[in-house]
């Protein structure tokens, strides 16, 4: 006959205290700039990426007449705003990292102009960041934990 124990130990609380130490340890700014760096540079900061593919040709006629915009490296910048619409933001049970312009979603997901063009800027739920921003995530999430173990410890 299976036997039931009653625990006294709030698992809830627990869960809730390690999401709010990641939080606090979590670098925003730094990691938004990370992750802008690449971008700009002409690279995704999705894993295993690379290089963003080359404008088209009858992409690169039109953006000869934007001012300051070249057709080199492929950084996703005309005016700035759907790159300046990049948030990370604090949830409920995490972190969330998001681009709030429409156009984003046909650079990541749609794909872009005629031709469909895909130019990955977030991971998916199976994808890891380029190494150097995953290894700032992994290492600010080992911060929280041992935040969250401090405290918890010492209850």
């Amino acid at each position: 006959m299976p036997v039931r124990v009653k625990s006294k130990i709030n698992f809830k609380a627990i869960e809730t205290e390690y999401i709010k130490q990641i939080q606090k340890a979590f670098p925003f700014k730094g990691i938004k700039e990370d992750v802008l760096r690449r971008i700009k540079r002409g690279s995704s900061p999705v894993a295993g990426e690379g290089k963003y593919q080359k404008y088209s040709d009858s992409y690169k006629k039109q953006i000869k007449y934007i001012k300051n915009k070249n057709v080199r490296p492929v950084n996703l910048k005309v005016t700035g705003k759907m790159l300046d619409s990049f948030k990370i933001k604090k949830l409920r049970k995490g972190i969330s990292f998001i681009f709030t312009d429409p156009k984003a979603i046909y650079h990541d997901e749609l794909g872009a102009g005629k031709s469909k063009v895909i130019r990955r800027m977030l991971p998916r739920d199976n994808e890891r960041w380029y190494r150097p921003i995953q290894k700032r995530i992994d290492e600010a999430i080992k911060r929280g934990i041992a935040r969250a173990n401090n405290i918890l410890n010492k209850r």
